[in-house]
């Protein structure tokens, strides 16, 4: 695709007199409309001793307002917008905070009402209540997302050390505690006041509008918004070493990990584009240079990721390894440093220059399927329009890179990294942790839109619209000779297809001695075909900007590719070579081998994994498949063998038992000459499918495991209990009652756990439902010393759900509107339309399923809703596992006169035919269909 050829985003933009800026974009696949705010301010307004204040005051944003009391998702949700589904959220960058919502398009005026009145009153609503409250929540945040994980403070320590004192980088976004437990109720709100005002705020509205009636009510609602105060914006400010600088960190890690940063320059600088290009030359797909090097080549590495990270004032460019047991650190950094010396002397080829070009084409394609969520066309417009003044500016890039050149890229590799000195951040492994030594605009035309007269009344709240009419896009359902079918959705509103190939075996078809077996053949079914070499096939994927992405679920697997249609024919032909010819090489089984073995390492200090990976095996039992983690332990992967994993592949991948789909610009008579021109003479013998047996599960009172963790800043908690298969007659209802318990932010869990204790960043409820049985879990991460107290609650929830505080009527609406009114999201993206269709198909279950989905919640009563949670919530039945400190544990339960924890070895490998875990099953929930 030539890129004058490139779609571009159309939009108007005008400006209030209170200098709020307004960009309208209209797209009407969909009947809904998004609505975003960018604030310009972020961590980096901030001043040492009171950081964190940005990212706190997003948490509070979303406690209620003067009109709006009850918090901000319980009227978001009632028009329509869905944390779950990715409709709503907002989030904190250095220089920036961010709030959306996409809702059915009747409710654009309720949306625009709702957002203004934060604006306008939050900060006179704000209760001491509320803002402690949320301060617990966000330390509980940076306990999950950085001091409970391994490397987790990497980033942190890379900013406090590359930047000097006073630098607004050089501290974290999300605050520390002590800062966050020294700030007061009247400083946060006149903090608010400064910065989250209308000459602060650019609007983007983005969707199925009609643009005269958003300008109408933008200027009704926002229109009396009083200006803050003109605001000085932080210049460029790129730091220079004098000299490199390392640092060096043992923490409770795997894995050697270093991290190689250097200083780079700000967003939208012309020499981004070029760093841009030269980390996909470095380190994008196995056949780049520091990843064909460090992984494949030398096999130093498990891992090597290259990044460019561009913010407002100062970049950051980067290259992190994970460094394999017994390899040397410094070699790495030598071979890295090399790797960058040659590149900038040198400079990269004309083809690795046409590959860069070519995956960042995908790419920008591919961020026009949204209009909304993280990264999709509003934000596009917007992040333009906050930093450069013009909404339209992100297109500059698209000259950047069509007249990118390797010596414009040799250049910025020579001025950035190698003529500058940068930071070197080492990770190694320790038991415990120890301590560690104004913008010019673009000149973009704006318009100015009059302001209301007289005093608006917010209190006044607009009425929902009436719901939109949405239509399920049509599956077409086809099927070779060979009995392979041929699903086909055609979208043909931007040059782009979604292809996946889904087959109905995984990890509960391994034999219980080589648990993992699937997962290994799947990893190295494109490392050797009969076409192909793995570089040789790396290097053709990445001319026509894709790869091909693998899954392996309990029971099924899925390979699948994005693509642009004008190279779809050509990425179908080695698609299918590796779908069809994958020759296992011995030397690529190897090194596929240990790299898996590194990552269970990896994966085994993780907690929130451990608990996923362990529960559904307590549930289910050590001797049944579904008790079997899909990735197996160290112990049976390295038994394996070529011959075993050839020999799996060839009875389980077979094209009767597999559906290849096609989701895009393509027709349903093009699909269906592609499917059997790259596979109708597929074809194996015919062998029946294999049976899971009925597991028979431990139905033990009040069962509670402890995986220690000495030291652990949180405690992981999951409840789980057995559920039924998805052949269920109670399936819809399921959903529903999943919804009230903990399946969104308005959720019994969350409003207890989080919003009302502030105990944990999150909770959330999973519903596996697997072809013969069941499980249903709860997962959160908790503050450490109120573990005994969560697990009472989680047993009170229970059984309140269960019978003593059974579902009320207006719950069970709210619940199934926001399900309802939410459902037309899913449709966006080409991937995740593809990958529903897959899971239903894996599932066995309807693909009217996905037309009938709205019809079906409808249709489940209230006591309907009552009667399945009675009976499949019983509290006698369920059980816990606890992932954190030991000591601490064991002493909170017995105090509360909890039984007292069977303790769990993660790393103990069982006997052959008694594995002891699994892992999430594919469509865990069934809202994900």
């Amino acid at each position: 695709m030539a890129q004058s050829d490139l779609p571009r985003v159309s939009f108007e933009k005008f400006t209030l007199p209170n200098g709020l800026q307004v960009i309208l974009h209209v797209d009407r696949k969909l009947p809904v409309v998004h609505v975003n705010h960018w604030f310009h301010v972020g961590s980096k307004v901030e001043r040492p001793g009171r950081t964190g204040f940005a990212h706190l005051f997003e948490h509070l944003m979303f406690e209620g307002s003067q009109h709006a009391p009850d918090g901000y998702f319980k009227y978001i949700e009632q028009a329509g917008g869905n944390l779950r589904e990715g409709g709503v959220n907002g989030t904190t960058s250095n220089d920036r905070t961010n709030y959306f919502a996409t809702v059915p398009s009747g409710n654009l005026e309720y949306v625009l009402w709702l957002e203004s009145d934060r604006v306008a009153t939050l900060a006179d609503a704000l209760t001491r209540e509320n803002f402690e409250n949320q301060r617990e929540v966000v330390r509980n945040e940076r306990r999950q997302t950085t001091e409970n994980q391994p490397y987790g403070r990497w980033y942190e320590l890379v900013n406090e050390h590359l930047y000097p004192t006073g630098h607004p980088y050089s501290w974290p976004v999300i605050g520390r505690h002590e800062d966050l437990e020294a700030a007061g109720v009247d400083e946060v709100a006149e903090f608010f006041r400064t910065y989250y005002t209308p000459n602060n705020l650019s609007l983007v509205i983005a969707g199925d509008f009609d643009k005269d009636f958003a300008r109408d009510r933008v200027a009704h609602y926002y229109g009396a918004l009083e200006p803050g105060p003109l605001l000085e914006r932080q210049r460029r400010w790129v730091p220079a070493l004098a000299e490199g600088k390392i640092v060096e960190v043992t923490d409770r890690v795997p894995q050697a990990r270093v991290h190689m940063i250097w200083p780079a320059p700000q967003r939208f600088e012309a020499e981004e584009t070029a760093l841009d290009a030269a980390a996909a030359v470095l380190g994008d797909g196995l056949s780049s240079r520091l990843e064909k090097l460090l992984v494949y080549d030398r096999r130093l590495c498990t891992e090597v990721s290259v990044f460019n990270y561009a913010r407002e004032i100062s970049g950051l460019f980067g290259v992190i390894a994970t460094v394999r047991p017994g390899c040397d650190v410094r070699e790495v950094e030598d071979l890295v440093n090399g790797q960058i010396a040659r590149l900038a002397s040198g400079g990269p080829t004309r083809d690795e220059v046409e590959r860069a070009r070519t995956v960042w084409e995908y790419q920008y394609v591919s961020s026009l399927e949204r209009i909304g969520g993280f990264g999709g066309k509003a934000d596009r417009l917007n992040e333009s329009n906050t930093y450069m003044n013009d909404p339209g500016y992100f297109h500059v890039e698209h000259d950047r890179f069509r007249n990118l050149t390797g010596s414009k890229i040799a250049e910025a590799v020579k001025r950035w990294l190698v003529s500058r000195h940068g930071l070197t951040l080492r990770y190694y492994p320790d038991t415990l942790p120890k301590a560690v030594a104004g913008v010019a605009g673009s000149g973009a035309a704006v318009d100015h839109a009059a302001a209301p007269d007289g005093v608006l009344d917010r209190s006044v709240v607009p009425a929902l619209g009436s719901d939109t009419p949405f239509q399920t896009p049509e599956v077409h359902e086809d099927r070779l000779d060979n009995g392979l079918e041929v699903l086909v959705v055609e979208h043909h509103d931007l040059p782009k297809v979604a292809v996946s190939l889904n087959v109905k075996s995984g990890g509960v078809h391994d034999p219980p001695d080589r648990c993992g077996m699937a997962q290994l053949m799947l990893q190295t079914m494109d490392k050797g075909t009969r076409g192909y070499g793995a570089l040789d096939l790396d290097e053709a994927l990445s001319r026509l900007g894709t790869v091909i992405g693998k899954t392996m679920y309990l029971e099924s697997a899925r390979i699948g590719m994005d693509v642009l249609t004008d190279k779809l024919s050509a990425a179908m032909a080695l698609f299918a070579d590796v779908a069809r010819n994958p020759l296992f090489p011995e030397e690529e089984l190897e090194r596929e081998r240990h790299r898996h073995l590194d990552h269970l390492k990896q994966q085994a200090s993780h907690p929130q994994f451990l608990a996923q990976r362990l529960c559904p095996g307590l549930v289910f039992g050590e001797d049944h498949p579904y008790g079997r983690p899909v990735q197996g332990y160290a112990s049976s992967v390295a038994e394996m063998t070529r011959y075993e994993i050839a020999r799996a592949y060839e009875e389980n991948w077979r094209p009767d038992q597999s559906a290849l789909v096609f989701v895009g610009d393509i027709t349903r008579d093009q699909a269906m000459k592609l499917a059997d021109q790259r596979f109708g003479s597929w074809s194996v013998d015919v062998r029946p499918a294999k049976e899971v047996p009925d597991p028979s599960p431990d139905r033990k009172s009040n069962r509670v495991y402890l995986v220690d963790r000495p030291g652990a800043p949180q405690t992981v908690v999951c409840q789980f209990i057995e559920a039924p298969s998805r052949e269920t007659p109670d399936y819809h209802a399921l959903r529903l009652v999943d919804a009230i318990w903990g399946g969104g932010f308005q959720s019994r869990l969350n409003q207890n756990l989080r919003e009302e204790k502030g105990y944990t960043y999150g909770v959330s409820t999973s519903l596996g439902l697997l072809g013969v049985s069941g499980y249903w879990k709860v997962q959160t991460s908790i503050q450490a010393d109120k573990t005994g107290e969560v697990v009472r609650e989680l047993m009170s929830e229970m059984a309140g759900l269960g019978g003593e505080r059974p579902v009320g009527e207006e719950e069970l609406e709210e619940a199934r509107t926001g399900r309802i009114r939410g459902y037309a999201q899913r449709f966006e993206s080409l991937r995740r339309i593809a990958g529903s269709i897959g899971a239903l198909w894996s599932s066995e279950r309807p693909m009217s399923d996905m037309r009938d989905a709205v019809e079906n919640l409808q249709s489940v009563s209230l006591e309907e809703v009552r009667s399945t949670a009675r009976k499949y919530l019983d509290a006698r039945r369920a059980g816990y596992l606890l992932v954190g400190d030991g000591s601490s544990i064991e002493t909170q339960l017995s105090d509360r006169g909890l039984p007292i924890p069977e303790v769990l070895d993660p790393d103990a490998q069982p006997p052959a035919g008694t594995p002891a875990s699994a892992e999430v099953p594919e469509a865990v929930d069934p809202d994900a269909l």
